[in-house]
């Protein structure tokens, strides 16, 4: 009967209301304060939240990234809210012009439109879960003295083909990336990968922290089209390369300038050849598992290429064409290293301008310096501006310097070819028969394997001769020696 009673008793069943508690605080008490609204809270309760900012400070935001101050509440779980005070003076502390830019203190998935992050004055400043893409036509800004954590090696930014990515900051507030507080080992976070060519794809005075957790891929990447400005910036550690373009056509970096790369496993850059026009002064390439900017791909279709000293050598693993139309130019004190069996090859109507100086002259040698490592340079372009100008070509195979063909033009001064295993040189050169006492007798033209002209030839440790010549009577005329030590 009881429990009858208990049961038709609706005021005694009645659920009690849940509550929820709520917590406010700062980030910094000596920044600002804000008002006393802790406790326990029914649901749907309504409360208003005021964040005052001291003297020297502004308020920029709550730590759920919402910027309203006041701020309305409505309670529906339990909470605990930051106000986020930074220096400077701000507003006046209402609200600051910090960008809205996620519900979330965590930033995840993707964005739309454009945002902006600002300095916390915290140790770090937001962190990024997994790759979070830039999307759309949107922009998003990065402001000096922020401080980015990734939560892992499967973290990073991509920026879509028509979306872009500003890093601007300055060598006493620079921007940081970095892997999460628990890891700070090389590749402890992926990479930035810029598909898109805007024109505020900058990035000055930027750190990228111990990124680069893919050891095929750079710490920073631009695909196919994809260009950025860098500036000042810092790549330092990576299980791969420093920096890395993919399908690129040759305008990947709109300024690349003043950077370090340092210690990452592989190579500081692996780049699209076409890129290294834009390799500005001031890099600087340090402790890195390979000394050398890897370049992939040749030249062709009217290209233009300057190849400047960048201080460590350009690699050319599988070697190296001048086609086309295309201009080579090789500036003092330039290394070009080649892969194993790899040659440098110089079509008919290319223009090829290697002019180093006595005291930095231009190189052209095997990764390895060994003899018979790579093939040599097989020169085949018929145009007059072509030269050689202080240059040294070591560790061919068979050839050290080849100009076999029938028109090829090379003007050469002061051209060492040294350890070379077969010819240091291989020459046609022109022939004149005339008859003497009812015979034809043979005599070489030395100036059509010349046409250019030729001072300053050296040779040093070519294993089967200096100077191989190629021409109609070496091959034809029985007992003729085509070998010599110099030009008669």
């Amino acid at each position: 009967m009881a429990l009858l009673i208990g049961c038709i008793s609706f005021s005694s069943c009645t659920k009690e209301e849940e509550k929820y508690s709520v917590t406010v605080t700062v980030n910094d008490p000596k920044m600002g304060s804000v008002a006393n609204v802790d406790g326990e809270y029914k649901e749907n309760t309504e409360l208003n939240l005021y964040a005052t900012a001291n003297e020297g400070y502004h308020f920029s935001m709550w730590n759920d990234m919402n910027t309203e101050n006041p701020r309305k509440l409505i309670v529906t779980k339990d909470l605990v809210l930051i106000a986020i005070f930074a220096e400077g003076a701000g507003n006046g502390g209402n609200g600051g012009d910090v960008t809205d830019i996620n519900d979330a203190m965590t930033l995840s998935g993707s964005m739309n439109e454009n945002k902006t992050l600002k300095d916390l004055g915290l140790p770090i400043d937001y962190i990024i879960d997994g790759y979070f893409y830039i999307e759309g036509n949107a922009c998003l800004t990065i402001e000096p003295g922020v401080t980015i954590a990734f939560t892992g090696v499967d973290g990073g930014i991509t920026v879509t083909e028509n979306a872009g990515l500003k890093m601007v900051g300055t060598a006493e507030k620079p921007i940081t990336f970095t892997g999460p507080v628990n890891n700070q080992n090389k590749g402890s976070w992926g990479y930035i990968e810029y598909h898109s060519n805007r024109s505020d794809n900058q990035m000055e005075y930027v750190i990228l922290k111990n990124g680069g957790s893919y050891d095929g891929f750079g710490v920073l990447n631009t695909v196919e089209k994809g260009s950025v400005s860098v500036k000042n910036c810092t790549i330092d550690g990576g299980l791969g390369f420093g920096v890395q373009t993919h399908w690129g056509n040759g305008k990947n970096f709109k300024a690349f300038e003043n950077n370090t790369i340092k210690n990452v496993a592989k190579a500081p850059m692996d780049i699209d050849a076409w890129n290294a026009n834009n390799i500005g002064s001031g890099n600087k390439f340090e402790e890195n598992g390979e000394n050398y900017i890897m370049m992939t791909n040749s030249i062709n279709d009217n290209d233009e290429l300057t190849l400047n000293n960048a201080g460590i050598p350009y690699y050319f693993p599988d070697g190296f064409t001048v086609d086309g139309q295309s201009e080579l130019t090789v500036t003092a004190g330039v290394k070009m290293a080649f892969g194993k069996n790899a040659e440098m090859f110089t079509n008919s109507e290319t223009v090829v301008k290697f002019e180093g100086t006595e005291a930095s002259p231009i190189i052209l040698c095997g990764l390895v310096s060994k003899v018979g490592y790579w093939k040599g340079v097989n020169h085949a372009s018929a145009d007059d501006e072509c030269i050689f100008k202080n240059v040294v070509i070591s560790d061919g195979d068979e050839f050290g310097l080849k100009l076999d063909c029938f028109d090829e033009v090379l003007k050469i001064e002061n051209l060492t070819i040294k350890n070379i295993k077969e010819y240091g040189l291989i020459v046609r050169t022109g022939t004149k028969d005339e008859e003497v006492d009812g015979e034809i007798v043979y005599s070489r033209i030395w100036s059509e394997a010349f046409p250019g002209g030729v001072s300053g030839l050296k040779f040093e440790d070519c294993g089967k001769g200096n100077i191989f010549d190629n021409n109609v009577l070496s091959n034809e005329t029985e007992g003729v020696d085509n070998v010599f030590e110099a030009i008669p």
